[in-house]
């Protein structure tokens, strides 16, 4: 455990990093600039004049958020009609497919193609293919890429699904939503941990 002392008349105030063992994150010092970039903020260190935000990286690997959400994926056809893709999304109840030719992934569709490409445009979905208003350009992780850094890439890009592929091969899908609510269940359990450590009742 890191801490550093600061006087206040005759009161002396402890603010701790709180750097113990807990595997699944990595401390970091930084800017404010850099606090929405998926890190958990948990308080101020005062190792200096001013005091400094610092925040714990989730480093857990994405494919550990894969084995606790199922790695079903559900996946459409360039050739398909934007209606299939539609009405699929409806179905499984997600916002987003992978396109796939065989098995390569060749592009990504959305919900949110849909409503600016086909609908806001006055095509009819049943006239037109997935590929002609697929994303092509497609983001990627490996499943070892860690939920901090994929927090960091759909901020990037704004975008809310993210394939992850190992080998060239399609192995899971994460979206915005199931990454925040990752980062939501993490952060609760690291204060649960911090106030049991500060009560006395965390081990070691």
């Amino acid at each position: 455990m890191h801490a550093a002392r600061r006087r206040r008349g005759d009161e002396s105030l402890t603010f701790c990093s709180m750097a113990f063992q807990m595997p699944n994150f990595k401390m970091l010092n930084c800017p404010s600039s850099l606090l929405q970039n998926g890190g958990l903020i948990l308080g101020l260190y005062f190792g200096s004049s001013v005091p400094t935000p610092f925040i714990m990286e989730i480093v857990t690997a994405i494919k550990t958020l894969l084995d606790h959400k199922g790695r079903e994926i559900w996946t459409i056809a360039p050739a398909a009609t934007v209606f299939e893709a539609i009405k699929m999304m409806s179905d499984k109840n997600v916002g987003a497919l992978p396109v796939v030719d065989g098995t390569e992934l060749v592009g990504i569709i959305s919900e949110r193609d849909y409503m600016s490409k086909v609908m806001l445009k006055g095509k009819s979905s049943k006239d037109t293919p997935v590929r002609d208003i697929m994303t092509t350009e497609v983001v990627t992780v490996t499943p070892e890429v860690s939920i901090s850094d994929c927090m960091s890439i759909v901020s990037e890009h704004r975008i809310r699904h993210l394939p992850v592929l190992l080998n060239s091969t399609l192995v899971g899908i994460v979206s915005i939503g199931d990454l925040v609510r990752w980062t939501i269940a993490t952060q609760k359990m690291t204060i649960e941990q911090l106030e049991s450590y500060i009560n006395g009742s965390y081990p070691g």
